[in-house]
């Protein structure tokens, strides 16, 4: 059994599980207050994004799928299992091909990523709070590289044409990385 590394219960997101519709195979989760994660400085790869200090909020109202994990895969992985920290912020980022975060002075930017950023960011999470997961996490963000594409791209399509990722109040050229 693992537990959790370097999060507390009160940096956990407050969510609410929405029920199945017709033809759904994966749970949804309603963000019901902003959630702040703030560990960002402790992964390796953070100071790429440029934003030392910065937190990174969802927004109350969000909905997440958490790790949407093929039924083949689901007797071994959990939706809500070690994937779901990271996979919070990585639903939010495909939504919006970014995500928000809060600076040290406390203004609000949005900060647009790369479909593969997003991916790492997804690895990098989890493994943060789960290192002895290694090897289930590196196979998770395989997968997302090669089949990943699809979720990609329907985040962005409505009616089956695609549609630009939105640009959010506070969303900054000068904060966007591929």
């Amino acid at each position: 059994m693992s537990t959790a590394k370097n999060i507390i219960e009160a940096e956990m997101p407050l969510l609410r599980p929405i029920p199945f519709k017709d033809g759904e195979d994966h749970r949804h989760f309603k963000f019901e207050v902003d959630w702040y994660y703030g560990k960002l400085d402790q992964l390796p790869d953070f100071k790429e994004l440029g934003l030392p200090g910065s937190t990174v909020v969802v927004k109350a109202g969000e909905v997440v799928n958490g790790a949407s994990i093929p039924k083949v895969f689901s007797n071994i992985f959990a939706a809500t299992g070690i994937l779901f920290i990271g996979a919070c912020l990585h639903d939010t980022g495909y939504k919006y091909a970014g995500l928000f975060f809060v600076l040290i002075d406390g203004t609000e930017v949005f900060h647009a990523m790369s479909k593969s950023k997003l991916d790492d960011l997804f690895a990098s999470v989890s493994q943060l709070h789960y290192p002895e997961h290694h090897a289930a996490i590196e196979l998770a963000e395989r997968n997302l590289e090669w089949f990943g594409r699809g979720a990609w791209d329907d985040c962005r399509k409505k009616d089956g044409t695609y549609v630009k990722p939105p640009h959010p109040k506070g969303f900054d050229e000068n904060f966007a990385t591929e």
